[in-house]
């Protein structure tokens, strides 16, 4: 049979590799995070990027619709005159 101080010591022993696993695994779950906060900056300038220009297209899709909306109309107008 172990003796107490025997005992403690083992405990001791195992209460620091448990501390040392856990201090490992804040230092990979914090590595894990920067990783993933740089990958989501990537997206995020790529969905900024894709922002831009469906802005810019939807522009000139609105002009299109509101000069043929236009046009409609004008026409619609002159027919009506006549």
């Amino acid at each position: 049979m172990l003796r107490i101080e025997e005992r403690v010591a083992f405990l001791d022993g195992r209460v620091r590799e448990q501390g040392d696993t856990m201090n490992d695994l804040r230092e990979q779950f914090r590595a894990l995070r920067d990783q993933m906060d740089r990958r989501f900056e990537h997206v995020d300038a790529r969905f900024d990027a894709i922002d831009k220009r469906m802005s810019k297209q939807f522009t000139w899709l609105f002009g299109l619709m509101v000069t043929l909306q236009a046009a409609t109309i004008a026409s619609v107008a002159a027919m009506l005159a006549k």
